[in-house]
């Protein structure tokens, strides 16, 4: 197991800003920074900054083809072609949530309809990124705080649940009426299985409920989980990652991630215990197409295989309010003034060694780079 407990960097640089949000491209050629102050985009080769956007943001999120970025605001959405500098408002509204489908020809924008009056006050919509042109709008009972892609690239999922919504909607671009399902619960988060056939929707006050997608009929429904903060499904359809939210006799939030292994209609029963549960870590995301997963508590991160949960490697990081992006090999780490971008697996950090060494590391040196790996030549 490694532990970049110095790092092997490709890029680290300084961020004058306090930036709250990272994210990788697709294919992991650049990164991107937001925060109250606008919004920058780094080439990873080259380690320059090559695009930059003033105005404040409340979170970014790069199109499947890294042509544009979606960057949410107080007062509608941006789709910022970054490149040439060019960039679409889309609704004036208060932006919470937004995800684009999954061949980026629709974005979808969840949050309010407008930005001082959030209460029974939600909508949605449905955008054609190429012209900007709206092509459905669903209204919620509450603040829309969660949004989900299906993988037939023309249909989603919105829910309401930051203070009183009761709605979960499934909609579609430009087909027909605007409702095709509604569910009436409130969300934190939702998200469709691999196939398509299950809406997994992480209630807001507790327990986790899996749908069909295509009726929303109730299909399972875990209420022994707390809080469920997140939930996501595996690339392969076999996991099901769902994070919680208890507190503690102090009343300190205390994060868990519950990991369930699905069967083969991508589902769980009513009693459906987790397979491992990972107290006091944050689930961050699938990794390299699901074959991994990861995690973060107050002070590292770790990397575990999925399926068999061992971990494969961790970092430490200084700062509980560090933000994690992960891509293509790449991981994109911001803590509080640095920006720093590197390699995350094992084979990847010893031929990454092995190019940039003029000579092979002693015993220490080797475990300043990858922890309690066993050591081995590299040149």
């Amino acid at each position: 197991m490694w532990d970049t407990r110095y790092g092997l960097h490709l890029v680290r640089t300084a961020l004058g800003d306090a930036f709250q949000f990272v994210e990788l491209s697709a294919d992991a050629r650049y990164v991107a920074v937001a925060s109250f102050s606008g919004c920058r985009v780094l080439e990873v080769a080259s380690g320059a900054w090559i695009a930059q956007r003033e105005g404040a943001v409340k979170g970014l999120r790069w199109s499947p083809d890294g042509s544009s970025i979606a960057l949410p605001t107080d007062s509608g959405t941006i789709l910022w072609r970054w490149a040439s500098g060019d960039e679409v408002r889309l609704g004036r509204g208060y932006t919470w949530a937004v995800t684009f489908s999954i061949d980026g020809r629709y974005l979808v924008t969840a949050g309010a309809a407008r930005r001082n009056l959030l209460l029974k006050n939600g909508s949605a919509q449905i955008w054609r990124t190429s012209d900007g042109r709206l092509m459905q709008e669903v209204v919620h009972t509450d603040t829309a705080v969660a949004a989900a892609a299906h993988p037939d690239g023309v249909t989603f999922a919105t829910a309401a649940g930051l203070y009183a919504g009761q709605d979960i909607i499934i909609s579609r671009a430009g087909r027909g009426r605007p409702v095709w399902v509604e569910i009436g619960a409130s969300a934190n988060d939702v998200a469709f299985s691999a196939d398509g056939r299950v809406l997994a929707v992480g209630f807001h006050e507790s327990g986790l409920g899996l749908f069909n997608a295509q009726t929303g009929r109730l299909l399972a429904r875990v209420l022994h989980l707390r809080e469920v903060r997140a939930v996501e499904f595996g690339p392969d359809g076999m996991f099901l990652a769902v994070t919680t939210r208890s507190y503690s006799d102090r009343g300190a939030a205390v994060p868990a991630t519950h990991l369930f292994r699905l069967d083969s209609r991508s589902q769980v029963d009513d009693e459906a215990e987790a397979e491992v549960i990972l107290a006091g870590e944050t689930f961050l995301g699938f990794v390299d197409s699901g074959s991994f997963l990861a995690t973060k508590d107050d002070s590292s991160v770790r990397v575990r295989a999925t399926g068999s949960w061992e971990v494969i490697g961790s970092f430490a990081h200084p700062r509980a309010t560090v933000v994690i992006s992960f891509r293509g090999g790449l991981v994109a780490q911001i803590e509080p003034g640095n920006l720093t971008v590197g390699r995350w697996k094992p084979d990847d950090l010893k031929s990454e060694l092995r190019h940039r060494l003029p000579r092979d590391l002693s015993p220490d040196e080797w475990q300043e780079y990858m922890g309690s790996e066993p050591f081995e030549p590299l040149l």
